[in-house]
């Protein structure tokens, strides 16, 4: 009984018209795009990755921070932004308040927001200025 079903099956397969394979909606095509150094990307390692809610996409990288707009890279680095006082980003987090929290590599832990940023350090409280990570408490 199971090799007539199956030998059924085939059969109607190969009957069928070829108007009844045509897809209705067309396939969904991709492009890509590989963002490098003459793009704007400072160095070739990134590190780290956040969106904010204005829907920038910043990207950590041993040169500097970056913030991509889907066109454009502007670099945020040590030598157009005060409170970088490090290039080598670590890692990146936004927090409810849409903060952006960045970790340097000895330039302790700086916040961006409100277009403003604001370095932390020993003096604030860091054991060091080497921060690896940076993540939000899901109770606040």
């Amino acid at each position: 009984m199971s090799r007539v079903l199956i030998v059924g099956l085939v059969s109607s397969l190969f009957t069928l018209s070829p108007n009844a394979l045509v897809l209705s909606e067309p396939p969904i095509t991709y492009t890509s795009r590989t963002w490098q150094m003459q793009d704007g990307l400072p160095e070739q390692t990134v590190q780290a990755f956040a969106q904010t809610k204005d829907r920038y996409l910043w990207i950590g990288t041993t040169g500097g921070l970056l913030r991509f707009d889907g066109a454009r890279l502007l670099l945020f680095d040590r030598d157009n932004t005060p409170a970088l006082k490090e290039n080598n980003i670590f890692a990146l987090t936004v927090t409810r308040d849409d903060a952006l929290w960045i970790a340097t590599e000895g330039g302790g832990l700086i916040r961006y927001k409100s277009g403003v940023f604001r370095a932390f350090s020993g003096k604030d409280g860091l054991l060091n200025d080497f921060v690896r990570a940076a993540d939000m408490d899901r109770n606040r």
